[in-house]
């Protein structure tokens, strides 16, 4: 038996926090695989934003389907607040880091995640369409 199936059962905010949790996770797994990558070229510097691009934009769909198949019930809104929370958390870890001066590309990142977060979501959410067969 599953010892966290209680939590996967509850409508409250732990699945909240699992599907920020797993975006999270995500995130920090696929920039480390993209550093790693960038790590092995000869000039890591001149492709780090587009890795940074493409970590957010693959953990995004992950987070996206995993949320939408956590808590298929509702419609948009809850992976629309799942990403906004964590773009949030993102632009206050990049303002206190940066020391208030966040980059455009920062804010054109951050609604990237968005936009492919909530487009995963919604592509996740539709299942396809049954086919009958003709006898």
């Amino acid at each position: 038996m599953l010892k966290g199936k209680k939590y996967l059962k509850s409508d409250g905010t732990m699945k909240f926090l699992i599907c920020l949790g797993f975006s999270i996770g995500a995130l920090v797994f696929l920039s480390l695989i993209m550093t790693i990558i960038a790590g092995f070229t000869k000039n890591p510097g001149a492709i780090t934003g587009i890795f940074a691009l493409v970590s957010v934009i693959i953990s995004a769909v992950a987070g996206g389907i995993f949320t939408v198949k956590m808590k298929s019930d509702e419609g948009l809104l809850y992976p629309m607040l799942v990403a906004l929370s964590l773009v949030l958390i993102m632009l206050l870890i990049a303002v206190i880091v940066c020391g208030g001066r966040v980059s455009g590309s920062a804010f054109m990142n951050y609604g990237c995640y968005l936009g492919v977060y909530v487009l995963s979501a919604f592509l996740g959410k539709h299942k396809p369409a049954r086919r009958y067969h003709k006898r």
